[in-house]
């Protein structure tokens, strides 16, 4: 369980791994795939197969694994400190809810409060006369009222920020101890964030109300303007310049590394995870041999005028083409300056299709799963992709069956004991033996990908789908509450994950992840089309309202991706027109705003 002190012991333990680390050899030297395929190598050796091996790569293995899991364990401590955050934001959320609720009653009555005053302001002849009556008719303690209207206007337009101190207090020590711990570095140019950690752990044994960092103003302009306003003070409460409250500066600070960690804005060193993301990109000479060619096959132009020209040019195409074909679209009308979609009318069944679907079920007949999963395997030979991870271990006997127990066991999520009692030929430690030992992410993606392009060999889903469309959507599975993966869904109640599929309009399932509840899904939207290696190749992807988000909307255009979430909150969106001048029949009324050309162009060759 995460408590405080179960925590410190991890972060502890991880301190330690630290040093043993900083004394082993680097491996930063070696490429990512032969590092890679040695740290699954050593991860599937006990310890008779390790004193079995010649001392060179007996020492080499665990000097990787060693770093490998300090990396692991890196990843763990950013998730721990990024679950807290979250549940920190999450609790005061709530906090604020119970509290609109609890004075709901207190808000109606200074709002009759406030209806007597505007009456009597109205019908009172006199300014003399206004005020007496004003004076009358404020029922309780001045005071005490403007008490409570200073309270309630603390916690208008959701302002949650307050309520997070409560949850915030016990969880400080492990906070810092996560800050302390991780090797935090800028992926640009705005050192900001770095400088004000640095202060907060130069701070962290004060229990001062306010500190006095500098005599200078704090530059505090990378926070939102609700924490500067808390943490500056406002009005009465404004502190001198140099000064800061300090409970709120913390947690000011605490969410903006929360965010920047999650957005890579922020790397931690010795990390997966959570590196930094310019490591992975390609050097410049590569990208100018590549990006002609990448820019053809995507079909956007390479120099920053050009593109910035060419979706100027798209924009206002679409645009004229919508208007011109608005009047003859009976799913979209306008009341007023609103845009309203209408319901999609539902296509009814055609003749004898009732008919069709009771002749099939019943002349179908019904397969086992083990059966389906023979028949693939003796028709594709999917357990030769599934050899040893080391060349030095010998082969198995009859690798199908154990292939097939192996396949049924962890695809059907029954485990190798349970697995091991309907296999009677077969015991738990052989069942487990080939996913320890054969089986990686790698190889399990290209078995998928060979069972994938058998399908599509067939002639039937052709009438189902191009293949060109995909669908992407999670469903939720029940994890253990104490786990690092497991979050509280709200949606669905409970705790568990996300399996986060791709479904190909031939009805087959592309790709998966399982990502946490509390994460956005269009982070991982892409991913199904740029990882899919499969000989279906869709260019067009739908999803619902967690696919809508406008950096990925950004990255999708680049990618050649034309993405089709449902859009939620239509009517509060704003659509920019590609040129101020330019103006339509039909659809002028849906745009507000000009896009502004000259600063993207400003931007992309800056």
């Amino acid at each position: 369980k995460p408590t405080n002190t179960e925590v410190k012991k991890y972060l502890q333990h991880l301190e330690w791994l630290q040093g043993w680390c900083q004394r082993l050899p680097a491996v930063d030297h070696i490429p990512a795939a032969k590092y890679h395929h040695f740290i699954l190598e050593a991860r599937a050796l006990d310890a008779a197969n390790i004193k079995a091996m010649q001392s060179t790569k007996r020492y080499a293995l665990m000097i990787l694994l060693v770093h490998a899991q300090l990396r692991r364990a890196m990843d763990d401590a950013v998730d721990i400190f990024v679950r807290k955050m979250r549940n920190i934001k999450t609790k005061a959320e709530a906090n604020l809810n119970q509290y609109h609720l609890d004075h709901m009653k207190r808000m109606d009555k200074l709002v009759a409060q406030l209806r007597d005053l505007l009456t009597v302001v109205q019908e009172a002849p006199t300014d003399s006369e206004r005020g007496a009556r004003v004076a009358a008719a404020i029922q309780g303690d001045p005071d005490e009222l403007l008490a409570e209207c200073e309270e309630h206007m603390a916690y208008a337009g959701n302002n949650f920020i307050p309520f997070m101190l409560h949850p915030y207090r016990p969880l400080r020590p492990l906070l810092f101890n996560c800050l302390e711990l991780l090797d935090l570095t800028a992926t640009s140019h705005d050192q900001s964030l770095v400088d004000a950690i640095a202060i907060l752990k130069k701070h962290r044994h004060s229990r001062k109300e306010c500190l006095v960092l500098s005599t200078h103003p704090i530059d505090v302009a990378w926070l939102p303007e609700r924490w500067r306003r808390l943490i500056l003070g406002t009005g009465s409460s404004l502190l001198p310049p140099g000064m800061v409250y300090r409970k709120y500066f913390e947690l000011g600070v605490l969410m903006q590394v929360k965010r920047e960690l999650m957005s890579g804005d922020l790397a931690v060193a010795n990390s997966d995870q959570y590196s930094d993301y310019r490591e992975q990109l390609v050097n410049w000479s590569i990208y100018e041999a590549q990006i002609a060619d990448y820019s053809k096959m995507v079909g956007i132009a390479s120099e920053p005028a050009a593109f910035v020209a060419q979706a100027r040019s798209r924009l206002s195409a679409t645009a004229e083409r919508i208007d011109r074909d608005f009047p003859e679209n009976e799913h979209a009308v306008f009341n007023g300056e609103e845009l309203v979609i209408r319901k999609h009318r539902r296509t009814a069944p055609p003749d004898g299709l009732a008919e069709i679907d009771k002749q099939l079920s019943l002349n179908l007949p019904e397969k086992n799963i083990l059966d389906i999963l023979v028949e693939a395997e003796k028709w594709l030979g999917l357990h030769k992709r599934f050899g040893p991870l080391s060349g030095y271990e010998s082969k198995l006997e009859d690798p199908r069956t154990r292939f097939v127990s192996t396949l049924f066991c962890y695809g059907c999520n029954l485990g190798p004991t349970q697995t091991a009692r309907s296999i009677t030929t077969l015991n738990r430690r052989q069942v487990s033996w080939l996913n320890l030992r054969h089986v990686t992410e790698e190889r399990l993606e290209q078995a998928i990908a060979q069972v994938i392009n058998a399908y599509n060999r067939y002639r039937l889903p052709r009438h189902w789908g191009t293949g060109q469309h995909a669908a992407a959507d999670g469903t939720k599975w029940n994890l253990y509450e104490q786990n690092l993966l497991s979050e509280y869904h709200i949606r669905y109640g409970g705790y568990g994950g996300v399996g986060y599929y791709h479904v190909s309009d031939k009805y087959i399932a592309l790709f998966s992840h399982f990502i946490p509840c509390g994460v956005y899904e269009a982070i991982y939207i892409l991913d199904g089309l740029i990882k899919n290696d499969s000989d279906i190749q869709p260019d067009t992807l739908h999803g619902d309202t967690q696919a809508q988000s406008a950096p990925v909307f950004g990255l999708a255009y680049l990618l050649g991706i034309n993405l089709m979430p449902r859009i939620r909150n239509l009517k509060q969106l704003v659509f920019y027109r590609s040129d101020r001048r330019q103006r339509y029949e039909h659809i002028d009324a849906l745009f507000s705003e000009t896009i502004n050309w000259c600063s993207a162009t400003i931007r992309m060759t800056g």
